[in-house]
Formats: C-alpha cells, sequence, structure tokens
C-alpha cells in the first residue's frame, strides 16, 4: 500500500519523528506497548494498528495539534474509534441539573471484580475541558441547591445520622490518600463509597431536603477525593472525570465552596500535564467560584493560581497571587471557618505549596535559579526534613521535585541529601506521581558532572534504580 500520508502530514506538523510517537504512545498506554518500527510500518506501508492504537494516536496528535483529529480520517475509513480507550468527558455533557446528576450516575458502571471501569480515559484539553466549567461558573448565583426530583419522600429512610457515619468515613478515606497515595487499590476502595453513595442518592428516600443536600454534598467530596488520587495515580482521564462529576454534584448540592476547590483541583492538574493555558483558565474559574466562599479556600484558589503563573514563567504573578493568599489566611477566624474538607491547609502548608511553585519555577527559569532554588528549599524545608512525618506522599513528591531543581541550581551535596530522604520514604508510600518524579530526579543525575565518579552520586543512582525497577506498574 502507499504510505499513509494523512497520519505522515499530522506527525510531521507535531513535529515528532517515529520514534518521539512511539515515545508518546508508552507513556500513555505502557512501557513497551508499540516498538519505533511499528510506527515507521503505518507511516511508510500503511499498515494498520489493533485497537486500540488508531484512537490512541488520533487523540495524541490532537492534544498536540490542538485541534480534534478523527480517527477515520487518520486511517482512511478503516478503523471505528475505539469503544474502550474513550475521552475523558463522552456522556458527561449533561444538564446543570437532577436529571443530569442521574445521567452521570448512569455513566459510572461498576462491573464485577470491584473496578472502576474496563474503559481507559483519555484526558482532554481545550475547550473540551474548561468549556463545561464556564457553563458552572456562569450559572453561579443563578440556581438555587436543586435538591428535588430524587427518590421518594419517606421520612427516616435516610436519616441525618446515616450521612454523619458518612462524614466520618470520607475523613478517614482522606487520611488514607495522604498516607498511601492514589494507588490502584486505594482509588478502587474510595470508588466503592463513591458508587454506594450515588446509590443512595439516586434510589434512596431521604428524610428532609437537608439530608438530599447533605448527600450530594457527600457525593461531591468522594469524587473530589477519587479525582485527586487518580491524578496521584497518574490516570488523568479518570482524574478529569471524577472532578466534572463531582463540580455537578456540588452544584446540585449549592456547595460554591467545594465547587471552587474542585475547579482548583483541575488547575493543578492541568499545571502538572502542562497545559498552562488551561491551568490558568481554570483558575480564574476557580477564582470567580471562591466569591463569597470563606478566606481559606480563597486563600487555597490563589495559591494554586500562583502555582500555574510560576510552572509557565511569571514570577511577578506568582508572588502576587501568594501575597493575596497569605493575607487572606491571615483573616480573623480564617482557619476556624475552613470547611471540613480543607483541614490540611494553614500558614505552613501555603508557604509548601508556594516553595513547589518556586521549583517548578527553578526548572524553566535562565535568570539565576540558584537562587530561586535556595528560596525554594527554605519554604519547603518543614516537608521535606527526614524528621517529618506528616504526609507522607506530599513529602516524597515535594522532596523529590526539590532534588531536581538542586541538580538545576547545581548543588549537587543538597540534591543527593533531598534524594536519600526521598528515597527512605518509598518504606511508607509508593504514589505514582511522586515515582514519576523520582524516575526524572534519577534520569536527571545521570547527565551531572561526576554522575559516574562521584561516590554520593553513584551510590544514591544504584539505591534509586534498585527501588524504582522493583516498583508496582503505574495504575
Amino acid at each position: 500500500m502507499p504510505p499513509n500520508a494523512e497520519l505522515a502530514a499530522a506527525v510531521d506538523e507535531a513535529g515528532w519523528s517515529p520514534g518521539r510517537l512511539a515515545d508518546r504512545i508508552n507513556a500513555l498506554a505502557g512501557a513497551g506497548y508499540v516498538a519505533r518500527t511499528t510506527v515507521v510500518g503505518w507511516l511508510r506501508d500503511n499498515r494498520l494498528p489493533r485497537d486500540p492504537l488508531p484512537t490512541v494516536v488520533a487523540h495524541l496528535l490532537s492534544e498536540v495539534l490542538g485541534r480534534p483529529i478523527d480517527v477515520r480520517t487518520l486511517w482512511q475509513g478503516r478503523v471505528e474509534p475505539s469503544a474502550m480507550w474513550v475521552p475523558a468527558n463522552a456522556g458527561m455533557d449533561v444538564p446543570w441539573h437532577l436529571g443530569g446528576i442521574v445521567t452521570l450516575m448512569r455513566n459510572w458502571p461498576t462491573p464485577g471484580g470491584g473496578t472502576v471501569d474496563r474503559r481507559v480515559f483519555l484526558a482532554v484539553s481545550g475547550a473540551a475541558l474548561t468549556g463545561p466549567v464556564w457553563q458552572y461558573v456562569d450559572r453561579l448565583g443563578t440556581d438555587g441547591p436543586a435538591l428535588g426530583g430524587l427518590g421518594a419522600a419517606e421520612a427516616g429512610k435516610i436519616s441525618h445520622g446515616m450521612v454523619d457515619i458518612l462524614d466520618a468515613t470520607i475523613r478517614r478515606l482522606r487520611d488514607l490518600d495522604d498516607r498511601e497515595g492514589g494507588e490502584r487499590e486505594n482509588l478502587r476502595f474510595v470508588h466503592r463509597e463513591f458508587d454506594a453513595v450515588a446509590g443512595l442518592v439516586r434510589t434512596g428516600r431521604p428524610a428532609d431536603s437537608t439530608v438530599m443536600a447533605r448527600l450530594l454534598g457527600n457525593w461531591a467530596q468522594l469524587g473530589q477525593l477519587a479525582g485527586w488520587m487518580a491524578y496521584d495515580g497518574q490516570q488523568h482521564g479518570l482524574a478529569q472525570r471524577y472532578y466534572r462529576t463531582a463540580l455537578h454534584a456540588a452544584h446540585a448540592a449549592g456547595d460554591r465552596a467545594l465547587g471552587a476547590h474542585i475547579l482548583a483541583c483541575m488547575s493543578y492538574q492541568a499545571t502538572d500535564r502542562g497545559r498552562f493555558d488551561d491551568a490558568i483558565q481554570l483558575a480564574e474559574a476557580a477564582t470567580e467560584a471562591a466569591e463569597d466562599t470563606p478566606p481559606a479556600v480563597r486563600s487555597l484558589v490563589s495559591t494554586w493560581y500562583g502555582f500555574a503563573l510560576a510552572a509557565h514563567g511569571s514570577q511577578i504573578g506568582f508572588r502576587q497571587a501568594i501575597e493575596k493568599a497569605r493575607d487572606l489566611l491571615e483573616q480573623p477566624d480564617a482557619l476556624k471557618e475552613r470547611p471540613p474538607w480543607l483541614y490540611w491547609y494553614d500558614g505552613g502548608q501555603l508557604e509548601v505549596e508556594a516553595g513547589q511553585a518556586l521549583v517548578r519555577l527553578a526548572m524553566i527559569t535562565t535568570r539565576d535559579p540558584k537562587a530561586t532554588v535556595e528560596e525554594a528549599h527554605t519554604r519547603l524545608a518543614s516537608r521535606v526534613d527526614p524528621a517529618s512525618t506528616s504526609g507522607p506522599r506530599s513529602s516524597l513528591f515535594h522532596g523529590s521535585w526539590l532534588a531536581r531543581a538542586l541538580v538545576r541550581g547545581g548543588d549537587i551535596e543538597a540534591a543527593v541529601a533531598v534524594g536519600r530522604d526521598s528515597l527512605d520514604r518509598l518504606k511508607v508510600t509508593r504514589s505514582p506521581r511522586a515515582l514519576t518524579q523520582l524516575r526524572h530526579f534519577y534520569e536527571d543525575l545521570a547527565t551531572t558532572r561526576g554522575a559516574t565518579t562521584n561516590p554520593p552520586v553513584v551510590a544514591l543512582r544504584s539505591d534509586l534504580h534498585a527501588a524504582l525497577t522493583t516498583s508496582p506498574p503505574r495504575s
């Protein structure tokens, strides 16, 4: 057959080689999923990949080119989109009322074995991600809580006492995430609760409208938590799907503060994915949604807005956002008025988040990165200190990033010390997101001066290699 001109043109426009396309597929689908020679066969001989690869390739090219690339066009009508690898927003364009909530619930099938779904959800960007978010923001202040229309009104069927137990359960699940992160079994465990609360909302009979509001709020919280754990597990499409569901539930419950928090989480994820325009748009939406919410909520939103700006290279914007966040948190009773799910955010955490943002800034700046790294190290000290026992997942993540920044700043001795501490934390948590950064640190060390002659560097690289090659596969 003649070469695949459509595929070749799209790959060319993306500036990719066959090897680069193979790398991107393997990063998404798993190491060794395709070889470079296989991609060459698609291009030169117009060979047809097995499912789901045509859909995966179309998705990757759509992401990098910023416009939809149709799988049928790319492969001359010889394939249909995969039924198992689908966009994160598939089936999620629903109205912002309880009828839409019911539809979303039906789009979360839970087959046997306790898995979330057999489908693989592909992360979306641009208008597919931000469009529904602005719909949510536009409706704020125009709709009251949508609490009627589900279940039958039978007093006592679901009581406040039952919802109190759900509240306590969610607190324990958040503690699980703080300690261990988004490993696959942890996420499945949380999803079981997410699915159970959905069943209560859909078929249960609340004692009154307040119980229904609390149930919807519980479902929104579980969606936010599952989204964060899926993101931590590097399942970005699945995380987006949870967040989108949680946003609908928060809207139905009339919980504007939780909605703003969900949007801020979405912005944080987009920053981590390198989708800076999306991240800033999502942070702006979170800022609008956070109006009239408790000061701590607005402070967190501003902090993560600063995080997005720093990763985008805007040092001035970052510092302005962090100063605003600090001012909000210093208001009287700011900590006392925090929603229960924001228990982890205080002045110390603000410094940690600012330090992480500075690490990102140091990784891209060309103006005195050493000074930026030193400031980041100072702000992160409480979290990456080996004596710290709180939040091992976050400590591993921040420490891995800091070690990378120290390499960037030329302080190899400090990088080795922080890297050694991060390695020790693997005994407590195996967060896939943190492990990814630890792997990048391992690769960064290979390019440092003295990588093969400096004994501490050689020893750390050997220990890192042993720890990382025995890590469980990415969720």
